[in-house]
């Protein structure tokens, strides 16, 4: 080998090495979030309100952020999750969202319900698993007048007899007890229960 080409070769490996000191990951850019506050309750409202049904979500983000705390970023990714439960419920047609439960899938395949932002980290990725109630506030017959386009319009109860019941015989009755028996039972403290049932 000539002196040139092991001039040459030293070189190249002198720079290879110098451009590999000087890269460095790029910093993850983070938008903070703020907790929609008025429309997102963690309990339950104190206005009256009716209920519409379940809304869920999920957000995933990047963790590998050293200039952030792990809780920091899982709080701030917690509160994102809450607008986007928000903006769907918005879609149904609701006002707000309550009992706002963060899920977490344990390894044994359990799910653990908290009321508290809880995330998954995996390394480079975490995870938030948001779900709440969307609802919709009651009007006040006071506040609302029946002329204005945002008043409630119910209709008014028709007045038609009830039709006769028919008292069961002991088969039938049966047959409605062993249906009854086969339904899935939720329980009482279920998220996935609708209040009032």
């Amino acid at each position: 080998m000539s002196t040139t080409s092991l001039e040459r070769l030293l070189r190249l490996a002198v720079l290879t090495a110098g451009l590999g000191a000087c890269t460095t990951l790029p910093t993850p850019r983070v938008t903070t979030y703020t907790f929609p506050k008025g429309e997102a309750f963690v309990g339950n409202a104190s206005r009256p309100y009716e209920t519409l049904g379940l809304v869920r979500t999920k957000v995933e983000y990047f963790t590998l952020d050293p200039a952030r705390e792990e809780a920091d970023l899982c709080r701030n990714y917690y509160n994102k999750a809450v607008r986007d439960l928000v903006k769907r419920a918005k879609e149904k047609g609701a006002d707000a969202v309550i009992d706002i439960k963060t899920v977490v899938f344990t390894l044994d395949g359990r799910q653990e319900f908290h009321s508290t932002p809880e995330c998954t980290d995996e390394g480079d990725e975490g995870q938030v698993l948001a779900q709440a109630i969307a609802i919709r506030w009651k009007r006040n017959p006071e506040e609302y007048p029946a002329n204005e386009p945002d008043a409630e319009s119910r209709p008014e109860p028709s007045v038609s007899p009830a039709p006769a019941s028919v008292p069961l015989s002991a088969s039938e009755e049966d047959a409605e007890l062993d249906q009854a028996a086969k339904r899935p039972r939720i329980p009482l403290n279920s998220p996935f229960r609708q209040p009032g049932r």
